[in-house]
């Protein structure tokens, strides 16, 4: 599964909703390509959270923890894309599910 960015103002307006995004969890890591990066920062999930919520290219975040939703920092990666490889033990992936705008 890749996701095509979204760059332009026109684009981010037409696939914005004022619904908030909802996070699915998946088990596994996306796997490591620097094409794919956003950013690589220690947070906790709800600052990872909500860094993707006003990243419009963010599809998903992952890192490895013994918590699937860290209260303290760890080292958390932003991807743009949301392919999860299951076979990472030990590593949590959210994807960013936004709601379709209604149309008028």
């Amino acid at each position: 599964e890749v996701l095509c960015p979204l760059q332009s103002p026109a684009s981010l307006a037409e696939f914005s909703s004022p619904e908030p995004c909802i996070y699915n969890y998946k088990k596994g890591f996306v796997p490591d390509d620097a094409r794919h990066d956003i950013l690589v920062a220690d947070m906790t999930w709800n600052q990872a959270k909500a860094f993707c919520d006003k990243t419009p290219e963010c599809a998903s975040f992952t890192f490895e923890s013994s918590e699937q939703r860290p209260v303290r920092a760890v080292t958390v990666w932003f991807k743009r894309i949301s392919f999860t490889d299951p076979s990472g033990k030990g590593w949590h992936t959210f994807v960013r599910s936004c709601p379709q705008p209604s149309s008028h």
